[in-house]
């Protein structure tokens, strides 16, 4: 048999061994809790943002267990709901395997003593965090905790601008770099179901994330995992980075008013400019920036020039209404409640908000412009 078809033989295994189950993945998970007053756990896929999809699940006696289905080996999260309300919590993964996970959690402040026991995937995730906490414990804490201290310290002397803060950052980057090159190294050198976990993770939340490393990863692993969501996710990803940039097309959606009604974003960009406005009521930098951009609508809103808001809440809409009542934002708004369009992650705006200034064209013009920024734009190319 030559070489090229034992080849063509090798990927075409691979492929079939790795590719999304076809039957679901039924798995019960049983926890234990210890020292925690907590009345829910809530479970999420770790790929979703929790405040928009999670089931809740009722702690009873200390105890909580729940079973359900995916359609593929995906990483998911369970958080206590308490921590989650205060803002801050540990992150809890595991891949649901087919059988029962057994947790034993303790608060954020004791996480270190949390158990997951169950899956050949899950001893891959663990492998990889236990590496990860050592090297962080020997190679990287007993340095910039000091530092850490040194910052803080000059924070309360009103000295946190200075140069002497300055060179304390640079330093503690250096040690930051160390923990990512340990990260990089172990997902190159271990190319699981866990490190591709590791990869994704990473590049959806880094915006700045090389093109040339994630364009290397998604290779390898597209190739080992042809049919799995992270290959998909890694690629739509790639396309909105790719094209988000001045002089990219902006992707058309469609998101509904407050009212319900449905309006398909083509069909109402009929100005010569557009300012996209990614905003939610939760988010108080993207409430600033829209509240800025309300006196250049209202210079240039006759002459070609409009603004389209994108909200996006949780739950409901009742503080949406509120920061309407409040704000009273002039131009038309839609909402994505729940994430259930996929936009603000469509647009790379995962995490807070931002603007998008497209021409009549659907070019992009501008990314993020302040209002003097566009204000200056629109004088230049509107009033003549």
């Amino acid at each position: 048999m030559n070489q090229n078809l034992k080849a063509l033989l090798l990927l075409m295994l691979v492929s079939v061994l790795t590719t999304v189950h076809a039957k679901p993945i039924t798995c019960t998970i049983k926890g234990t809790i210890i020292n925690s007053d907590s009345k829910n756990i809530l479970l999420h896929k770790a790929t979703d943002d929790v405040r928009a999809k999670h089931v809740v699940i009722p702690i009873v006696n200390n105890t909580f267990e729940y079973t359900f289905a995916v359609s593929a080996p995906e990483v998911y999260r369970v958080v206590f709901e308490d921590e989650f309300e205060k803002g801050t919590w540990r992150r809890i993964d595991f891949f649901p395997e087919k059988g029962q996970i057994l947790f034993t959690l303790y608060p954020m402040m004791e996480g270190g003593k949390n158990k997951i026991e169950g899956g050949e995937l899950n001893k891959q995730l663990q492998d990889f965090w236990q590496g990860y906490d050592t090297h962080l414990e020997k190679e990287v804490t007993p340095y910039t905790e000091p530092l850490s201290k040194q910052l803080r310290a000059l924070y309360h002397k009103g000295e946190y601008e200075s140069p002497a803060a300055d060179s304390i950052r640079m330093e503690m980057k250096k040690f930051t770099k160390k923990q990512s090159d340990w990260d990089n190294n172990y997902i190159d050198s271990n190319p699981n179901l866990a490190s591709y976990y590791q990869f994704v993770s990473d590049f959806l939340t880094i915006p700045d994330y090389s093109k040339e490393l994630a364009t290397q990863r998604a290779s390898v692993f597209s190739k080992l995992y042809p049919q799995h969501p992270y290959t998909e996710l890694v690629r739509n990803k790639m396309e909105s980075r790719e094209r988000l940039q001045v002089g990219g097309k902006y992707f058309d959606f469609s998101a509904p008013t407050l009212e319900g009604k449905v309006v398909k974003l083509s069909k109402v960009m009929k100005d010569d400019y557009v300012l996209l406005d990614f905003w939610g009521s939760w988010c108080g930098s993207c409430i600033k920036i829209s509240k800025s951009m309300i006196p250049v609508y209202e210079e240039f809103k006759d002459k070609g020039f409009t603004v389209i808001g994108i909200a996006r809440e949780f739950k409901n809409t009742d503080k949406y209404k509120k920061a309407m009542e409040r704000d009273k934002y002039p131009w038309l708004n839609l909402i994505e409640l729940n994430d259930q369009n996929g936009i603000w992650q469509r647009y790379d705006y995962a995490g807070g908000g931002g603007t998008v200034l497209v021409n009549k064209k659907g070019v992009i013009v501008a990314l993020d412009p302040t209002a003097e920024e566009l204000r200056a734009l629109l004088q230049k190319e509107l009033v003549k």
